[in-house]
């Protein structure tokens, strides 16, 4: 399964690069496991932006998508199948005063997984339980919950 983290943040460049090392950690530790052929990947947003361009952001609710290409920095098409996609919003300034954004990022993640309960009917091949209980040793591993 394909796993990661976007970002749409203005937090210090040393706080981005650890958020990206996590997002990349979790790439490499669920790319060889399978919850069911519905899902093939989940894509967790992270929004945490000043005050001032809070306005700019909305949360995107869950998304399944069976089909959906985009171009990547590369500028090659990338199709992917059986996607699933939400955002969550953090505070800003409480992020800024973190020295550990990680911690933050993983209990704001795990906090989250309540979401994947609301998939549609027609994702049926998808083992969210086991799923949950991975990404929840995953941090434990790592002490971050």
């Amino acid at each position: 399964m394909k796993f990661g983290i976007t970002q749409e943040t203005n937090l210090s460049v040393d706080k981005v690069n650890s958020v990206n090392e996590l997002s990349s950690a979790m790439k490499d530790n669920f790319r060889s496991l399978s919850y069911g052929k519905d899902v093939n990947q989940i894509l967790i947003g992270v929004i945490c932006v000043k005050p001032e361009f809070d306005f700019f952001y909305k949360v995107r609710k869950l998304k399944y998508s069976t089909e959906e290409s985009f171009e990547n920095d590369l500028g090659e098409i990338i199709k992917v199948t059986n996607s699933v996609s939400y955002d969550i919003k953090l505070d800003y300034e409480f992020c800024d005063q973190q020295s550990d954004i990680q911690e933050t990022i993983a209990k704001a993640i795990f906090d989250s997984l309540s979401t994947l309960d609301n998939l549609p009917k027609k994702v049926k091949d998808f083992d969210t339980e086991r799923f949950k209980s991975d990404l929840k040793s995953f941090f434990k591993e790592r002490n971050l919950i």
